[in-house]
């Protein structure tokens, strides 16, 4: 098959280029506009939704499988299906040791050159969810304290369910 070699001017590449760039904008846009309407909960139900998704990420039973027949190894083409095995075989086992290899050797210590001193007498806390302080809280017993305050977990318990109320309907009007 004959190559053919054509010598553009700048107009007709930067022709080429906005074309390029609107044609890509435009298949963006369709695509989200695509998914947007796969996707949505008004005019699809539940099982349509799920049946979409499965669809996208191919778990149905009709799986495609993309047969390689051959790869370019050193600009030579490998067409035999186990030479084609061995060769990804090796780059994807060496992929590990060769992103290794990049990074210089240390003694250890290097870390510290970016962390700041510490900070003697410090605690952190994690952010703590609704459900964990409610599920402490449903295991407190009843308590009395010295002046004979008599606390009951229930109590508590209830206290915090309405004060969520009161301010999950504040933030609405924040």
């Amino acid at each position: 098959m004959p190559v053919v070699v054509l010598h553009l001017s700048s107009v007709d590449e930067q022709r080429y280029k906005t074309y390029r760039k609107h044609y890509k904008q435009l298949t963006k846009e369709a695509k989200r506009t695509y998914y947007k309407e796969l996707f949505d909960t008004r005019s699809n139900s539940v099982k349509q939704l799920w049946n979409n998704l499965n669809q996208m990420v191919s778990l149905s039973k009709n799986k495609r499988t993309n047969i390689i027949n051959k790869i370019l190894v050193n600009n030579y083409y490998v067409e035999d299906p186990k030479t084609i095995s061995n060769h990804f075989n090796q780059y994807f086992c060496s992929v590990g040791l060769n992103l290794q290899n990049q990074f210089k050797l240390n003694d250890g210590s290097e870390f510290r050159s970016y962390l700041n001193s510490p900070i003697k007498d410090s605690m952190f806390c994690c952010a703590v969810s609704k459900d964990e302080i409610l599920n402490i809280i449903a295991k407190f017993k009843n308590y009395a304290d010295d002046t004979n305050v008599f606390i009951h977990g229930k109590m508590i318990h209830n206290l915090i369910v309405d004060a969520e109320m009161c301010l999950a309907k504040l933030s609405k009007w924040l």
